[in-house]
């Protein structure tokens, strides 16, 4: 059954009550919310005017069409954030749509664990120089730009941060919001994980001193048992289509050929893998630091030389 309104004297209240219901009806977690964001991004409207004008009759058709549309599209599971298309992650709204994963709160607390253990670790005076390796919308990438932009410490012309992904369509999001965010110090180009390793080692480019690393990591047993809103998103960007760990040891075995001496690399994983990718990088010369994340599962590793 899809959502329709027939009383066309409705208001404002109203129309996020029966929308609250019809979503709660198809099992939408956190039915109110969602209409209640949705409601604002079709009326152009802030939270703080959507109380003020509660009571109030709709009388805008165009903007209630726009919902009506969105609410039956939501009740589908088809995500929040593609229907709204954007995202706020660490301080910044990015562009986000379905040639993009949602970034995630677990990928924000890997950008936290970036920006204090680099400034701890690093010297001050020394470039940043930067590599994002399947950057995606750019979410991390760009929080890392902006934030090493607006340090007072690190706040150096000669920082370059790169991010490189195998989906055009993703580098075309990220572009996107690299131009809204006014970044100049960082740039997106479209190529492979394998075609960037061999472009390194056989040109014998500059290294990097800070490597992100958030590849697909879900295995393929895992990905035919996901929540069907996940199926939305980019496959490509979710699995491996084995084990969740191809990525990893692509990394782990060519690592010498991206990072310099001195330098980390910082990298998610899935529950249960980052003991298994450690091993990867200790058998290659490197060690490694597990960080959890704020449910305690083992979901992050900080790499460098011995």
């Amino acid at each position: 059954m899809a959502f329709f309104i027939e009383n066309q004297h409705i208001t404002y209240r109203e129309l996020l009550l029966l929308s609250t219901a019809f979503l709660y009806n198809y099992g939408i977690e956190s039915p109110q919310l969602n209409a209640q964001k949705l409601l604002q991004n079709c009326f152009r409207i802030n939270k703080l005017q959507l109380i003020n004008i509660s009571e109030t009759i709709v009388d805008n058709p165009i903007a209630l069409a726009c919902f009506v549309e969105c609410i039956n599209k939501r009740a589908t599971n088809y995500p929040l954030q593609y229907i709204i298309g954007k995202q706020f992650f660490y301080n910044i709204e990015l562009i986000i749509n379905k040639n993009t994963l949602i970034p995630r709160p677990e990928t924000e607390q890997l950008v936290d664990i970036i920006t204090k253990h680099f400034i701890y670790t690093s010297t001050i005076d020394k470039p940043i120089k930067a590599v994002d390796i399947c950057s995606g919308s750019g979410c991390i990438g760009l929080a890392l730009a902006k934030f090493f932009n607006d340090s007072t410490n690190y706040n150096n012309n000669l920082n370059t941060f790169l991010g490189i992904d195998i989906c055009n369509n993703a580098i075309s999001v990220a572009n996107q919001n690299k131009d809204n965010l006014k970044l100049n110090n960082i740039s997106f180009i479209n190529i492979s994980l394998e075609e960037f390793i061999e472009q390194s080692r056989s040109s014998n480019k500059q290294k990097y001193n800070l490597i992100t690393f958030n590849p697909p990591y879900i295995s393929l047993s895992d990905y035919n048992k996901l929540d069907k809103s996940l199926y939305f998103e980019p496959r490509i960007a979710l699995t491996d289509n084995n084990d969740g760990l191809t990525f990893f040891r692509i990394i782990a075995d060519n690592l010498e050929h991206l990072l310099e001496k001195n330098g980390f690399l910082y990298l998610e994983c899935a529950i249960n893998q980052a003991r298994i990718i450690s091993e990867m990088f200790y058998r290659n010369g490197y060690i490694t630091e597990i960080k959890t994340d704020f449910a305690g599962i083992e979901r992050y590793l900080i790499v460098t030389y011995k």
